[in-house]
C-alpha cells in the first residue's frame, strides 16, 4: 500500500468530505490563541499559506509570534484547520493539549484523522487519531532561532 502524502490544508478544505481520512502537516499557529483552554482542540496552520509573526522582517516586534495577524484574513481562513481529539461518542475531550508531548505554539506537527461530521469547506474540522510532533517551535522562521536571549518554558509571549 502506498504511503499517504500530507495534503495542503487549503486543498483539504475544498476536497475532503466528512468521514474521509486526511493527513495534514503544518504548524500550530494562525490565530492569537491556537489552543482551546480545557478542550483537546488546536489550530493547525499551513506553512505555504500563512506566515506567523515570527516569520516577519522584525519578529521580535510581535508579542505573539504564532499569530498571523499581518496576513490577509482570507489566507488565515483558507490556511487553517481545527484539530480535535474526541471520545468514542464523538465528544471533544475536556483536557487542554497545550504543552502535552511537545504540542506548543509554532511546533510543526503531522495529523492523521477523519474529517468531522460538522466540517465544511469554510471550516475544516479534523478528528485526530494520530498527532506527531515533527519539530519543536521555531520562533524565527528564517533563521530557526529566537532572537532575544531568554527561556520560553515558564511564560507566554
Amino acid at each position: 500500500m502506498p504511503r499517504m502524502a500530507a495534503q495542503p490544508i487549503p486543498e483539504a478544505r475544498k476536497a475532503a468530505k466528512p468521514g474521509e481520512t486526511v493527513l495534514l502537516e503544518g504548524r500550530i499557529m494562525g490565530v492569537l490563541k491556537p489552543f482551546v483552554a480545557g478542550r483537546a482542540v488546536f489550530i493547525l496552520g499551513d506553512n505555504d499559506t500563512i506566515t506567523p509573526c515570527s516569520g516577519m522582517p522584525d519578529p521580535d516586534h510581535y508579542p505573539t509570534p504564532w499569530d498571523a495577524c499581518c496576513d490577509p484574513s482570507e489566507n488565515r481562513v483558507n490556511g487553517t484547520a481545527s484539530i480535535q481529539i474526541v471520545d468514542e461518542n464523538g465528544d471533544i475531550l475536556k483536557q487542554g493539549l497545550e504543552g502535552v508531548k511537545g504540542l506548543e505554539n509554532l511546533a510543526t506537527v503531522m495529523v492523521f484523522g477523519t474529517v468531522a461530521p460538522e466540517s465544511s469547506p469554510e471550516s475544516l474540522l479534523v478528528n485526530a487519531s494520530t498527532i506527531s510532533v515533527l519539530a519543536p517551535p521555531q520562533y524565527n522562521q528564517k533563521s530557526g532561532h529566537h532572537d532575544h536571549n531568554h527561556d520560553h518554558h515558564n511564560h507566554d509571549h
